[in-house]
C-alpha cells in the first residue's frame, strides 16, 4: 500500500497553475517538525519539508482556503520522478484528500474549523432548524481527485 499522511504547516500561499489539458495544479511545501534532544540534553526540533501536488478541484479549493502557516493534514501517495536534465530524483506526494488540522496562523475560512477534505465545502457544523440537533455540513465522503493521466514531467514543480 502506498499511503503517505502528512500533518504540518503550509510553507507559502498556494498558487494554482494549469496543465495544457486545463487541469488545475497546486504545488505546496508542507513543513513537519521532529523533536529530539541535542548532545547537551536540550530539546530541539528538526524540520522536514514535503512537496505535495494537488490536482483538479482540490487544487482550487486549497488555494482558495489555505494560507502560509496554516496547519493541514494531507493523505496521498508517494511518487518519484527524475529530472532528465540534471538526473536528480524527486520524491513528491500526490494528494488524495486534505483537511484543516489544529489551529494555525493564516487560517482558512471559518478560522480553524475542519476543512471537509478539500472539497470546497467548509461549512463545519450547523444547527438544524428542528430540535437543535447538530449535523455535519457538506459531503460525508472525501472528494477523491485522481491525478491526470499525463506525463509527470509536465507538472510545474
Amino acid at each position: 500500500m502506498n499511503l503517505h499522511i502528512i500533518v504540518g504547516r503550509v510553507g507559502q500561499d498556494p498558487e494554482v497553475t494549469y496543465l495544457p489539458s486545463g487541469t488545475a495544479v497546486c504545488n505546496v511545501g508542507i513543513a513537519t517538525d521532529d523533536p529530539y534532544k541535542d548532545a547537551d540534553g536540550n530539546f530541539a526540533k528538526r524540520t522536514t519539508w514535503h512537496r505535495v501536488a494537488f490536482f483538479g478541484r482540490q487544487a482550487e479549493s486549497l488555494a482558495e482556503h489555505v494560507r502560509k502557516g496554516r496547519s493541514i493534514a494531507v493523505q496521498g501517495t508517494v511518487r518519484r520522478r527524475k529530472d532528465e536534465e540534471s538526473g536528480v530524483v524527486y520524491v513528491d506526494t500526490v494528494a488524495r484528500s486534505w483537511e484543516f488540522a489544529g489551529s494555525g496562523k493564516g487560517g482558512g475560512r471559518n478560522g480553524g474549523t475542519r476543512g471537509g477534505n478539500g472539497n470546497g465545502n467548509n461549512r463545519g457544523r450547523q444547527q438544524s432548524r428542528r430540535g437543535g440537533q447538530q449535523q455535519r455540513g457538506g459531503s460525508r465522503q472525501a472528494q477523491r481527485q485522481a491525478p491526470p493521466d499525463e506525463d509527470f514531467d509536465d507538472i510545474p514543480f
